[in-house]
């Protein structure tokens, strides 16, 4: 079957239950869960979970499929989520309460970008004095902020590994930083492109790039890379 994605809790039972009165076909359709933040949901390009259920245009025309036979995504990721409220205890017993009553092959989680920008440096260097990078790094760290996303972490691994041990769970990690202190040059326009282009390509590999430049081409408007 080609790869399914949804993002209701009723229609992803409606469909995983038709799925499995077809025994052959349910054997060769992996079921995702999926949960996390704008990694996996951005609307503005290919995220890193749309590249995973639908084909680039050059494997569409090959007719080379996304993981063998497709699958069934369920999707319960949103822009701007932290992992301490992801993995919070509520959040965790809603979603448990959903992934106990399926059979799902793997977990994909994309969180604990959004926990250390916005608000939490906004309040960590409120009233500070100016200070060099060394000193702004180690008071993020002494504010325990890592210690209290990799508890969330924890927290969510326990509750899903004791459910079904053998089911692999997956995070993806983030990028580095990049050079800070400049201006963005940025547009609505080319900002979701910018974004595919750094998923996929070198900076310096002028021929990677122009290839990203064609796919994205093939989903967007815009007018020139």
């Amino acid at each position: 079957m080609p790869s399914t994605i949804t993002t209701q809790r009723g229609e992803f039972r409606r469909i995983y239950r038709a799925l499995q009165r077809k025994p052959d076909l349910a054997a060769r359709t992996p079921v995702f869960f999926c949960e996390g933040d704008s990694w996996f949901s951005t609307p503005l390009a290919m995220n890193l979970l749309d590249w995973l259920v639908f084909p680039t245009p050059e494997d569409e025309e090959r007719g080379v499929p996304q993981f063998g036979a497709g699958g069934l995504f369920f999707r319960t990721e949103r822009s701007g989520d932290l992992a301490i409220d992801i993995f919070s205890e509520r959040r965790i017993a809603d979603l448990v309460d959903l992934y106990e009553g399926f059979e799902f092959d793997v977990v994909l989680i994309s969180a604990g970008g959004n926990d250390f920008v916005a608000d939490f440096l906004k309040g960590l260097f409120a009233g500070q004095s100016p200070m060099t990078p060394e000193q702004a790094f180690a008071r993020v760290e002494r504010s325990r902020r890592f210690e209290e996303v990799r508890g969330a972490y924890q927290r969510f691994l326990r509750a899903f590994k004791r459910m079904r041990p053998n089911t692999p769970i997956l995070a993806h990690t983030y990028d580095y930083p990049q050079r800070m202190g400049e201006p963005a040059r940025l547009t609505v326009a080319n900002l979701a492109r910018r974004r595919c282009c750094a998923t996929t390509s070198d900076r310096g590999s002028r021929r990677t790039s122009r290839t990203c430049c064609r796919r994205w081409r093939s989903r967007s408007a815009s007018p020139r890379c």
